[in-house]
């Protein structure tokens, strides 16, 4: 079955240019394009799209009011705003609403990689009602001592960037927001941004702190929310695994990028289980539960309460958010580094040993039965190298 791709723009020549654009999609896609948001809105009622690329600045309703109700309408549909010159307070404004946000003029490669990789991501997380969920996110709750600690730096007549960069880093909900919104082709940035605290560097305090104060792109979780997950101790599993799997990639001689990209892939691990923790508070304790009285892998627990597990959750939110590539799939085959294609030791790989090194038997239920695999299938059958679990321990 193709996708169906709605178009929405005011200028009648850059729709026609488009048409001409995309005409080689034709047999992946069924487009349609539209020139304000009152018609698109009509055929998003009559028809049911995958996708929806709508320019920011028209007259009427402009690109952020249209996206914000089909979000509220349709939360299925992935959201891209496709625009010219925007003030920067209307891109923040729609940071929220918008799963990528794409510059003009567009190379058309780039267009279409943009959309077939939302529409792939999709389709791998194949339950309904998590799409919805995760299409409708606008924020990753944050741990609520780090959320203080930031509205306590922003709020400061002393408050400085480097503090407001560490405490971002710390967190993962924090660290994928700004990376999302740094990646956003508006910056016009000539490489992916990977660290979080060389994105809040480049976004700098007063832009920080409008987030904060004014955007609210932070929230944090609520005190009750699934009450057995120990959410620090989530986070500083994280920040740990982090650091240890960008140990890992640089002792293996891994490049100065891709060290980067494992350290950060790393800290966004366990996203997904963030995510699905904060969604889903009474789900998640019976997860949790599960793990323990049967003494399985908390993604196996995952998958049997949910149709799907924590490292998909998460690789699909960050996937549509615009993160590099090489992050996404370190974070979605964590439990998984084996079905890696690529030759040699990946970032997946490093994560996939530093999250098992930094775990013990009692905060991971299944957790032999997690190193033996990776023991058995990774680094013995697919790296031929059984010895390195021992050379990555005298890293921690």
């Amino acid at each position: 079955m193709k996708d169906r791709i709605l178009f929405v723009d005011d200028d009648q020549s850059l729709l026609m240019g488009l048409r001409r654009m995309l005409r080689n999609m034709r047999t992946e896609w069924d487009m349609e394009f539209t020139g304000n948001g009152a018609q698109a809105l009509e055929l998003l009622a009559q028809k049911k799209f995958d996708v929806i690329v709508s320019d920011m600045r028209m007259p009427g309703m402009d690109g952020w009011e249209l996206l914000s109700r089909v979000q509220e309408q349709y939360p299925h549909i992935i959201r891209i705003i496709f625009s010219g010159h925007c003030a920067q307070e209307l891109v923040l404004k729609s940071i929220g609403n918008t799963h990528q946000f794409l510059a003009k003029p567009c190379r058309p490669e780039l267009l279409t990689a943009v959309i077939r990789r939302s529409c792939a991501l999709r389709d791998r997380l194949a339950v309904a009602p998590l799409q919805d969920l995760i299409s409708r996110m606008e924020v990753i709750p944050s741990l609520p001592s780090l959320y203080q600690k930031l509205m306590d730096e922003v709020t400061s007549p002393d408050g400085s960037l480097r503090n407001a960069g560490r405490i971002i880093a710390e967190d993962p909900g924090m660290s994928a927001k700004i990376l999302q919104l740094i990646n956003s082709s508006f910056f016009g940035l000539p490489r992916q941004i990977a660290t979080p605290a060389e994105a809040v560097t480049l976004l700098g305090f007063n832009t920080i702190k409008d987030l904060v104060l004014n955007v609210k792109i932070f929230t944090q979780f609520e005190q009750n929310t699934a009450a057995q997950l120990k959410l620090e101790a989530v986070g500083s599993h994280c920040i740990r695994t982090g650091c240890l799997a960008g140990k890992i990639a640089a002792h293996e001689g891994l490049a100065k990028e891709a060290v980067e990209d494992t350290t950060t892939a790393g800290l966004l691990h366990d996203l997904g289980k963030l995510i699905l923790a904060a969604n889903f508070p009474k789900e998640y304790n019976a997860v949790l539960n599960l793990s323990r009285t049967e003494n399985i892998p908390i993604q196996e627990a995952e998958k049997k309460e949910f149709g799907v597990a924590h490292p998909e959750v998460g690789a699909y939110l960050l996937g549509l958010w615009g993160l590099p590539d090489s992050i996404i799939s370190a974070v979605a085959l964590h439990h998984n580094s084996w079905e890696c294609f690529l030759e040699g030791i990946q970032p997946v790989t490093a994560v996939a040993g530093a999250d098992i090194l930094d775990h013990t038997d009692g905060d991971n239920p299944g957790l032999e039965q997690d190193r033996n695999r990776f023991f058995e299938l990774d680094l013995q059958k697919r790296l031929h190298m059984p010895d390195k679990f021992a050379d990555w321990t005298e890293l921690q």
